[in-house]
């Protein structure tokens, strides 16, 4: 009899220290997604306002100004008083996404 009481707490405890484990495991689980969220939260206000700067830094007199002063393909900033805007950096290298930007407006842009 006290032989099957040992294994009864044994079981119970072995069942319910599995139990703990994985409800700790889920609340982790839901504490990484909640701060992965956020970092995601504040990448995209960092965008909002970073695009927001190039809009209103821009307009098509900055822009038929740089294209008038292109070498070889390249939009140069205009040197009569406008701020030069550097590319952002993410994650130590140069967006890809701003690739387009920088290179020369075709034949068929009209203002």
């Amino acid at each position: 009899m006290f032989v099957k009481l040992g294994v009864l707490i044994l079981v119970f405890g072995s069942c319910s220290g599995g139990v703990l484990a994985m409800r700790q495991s889920r609340l982790q689980a839901a504490h990484e997604l909640a701060e992965s969220r956020l970092r995601v939260r504040e990448h995209e206000q960092r965008l909002r306002e970073l695009r927001a700067q190039i809009a209103a830094l821009s307009n098509p007199d900055t822009v038929r100004a740089m294209a008038g002063r292109s070498i070889e393909g390249a939009l140069l900033p205009a040197q009569d008083g406008l701020v030069e805007l550097e590319a952002p950096e993410i994650f130590g290298e140069t967006h890809e996404a701003l690739a387009p930007a920088l290179e020369p407006l075709g034949d068929g842009w009209s203002p």
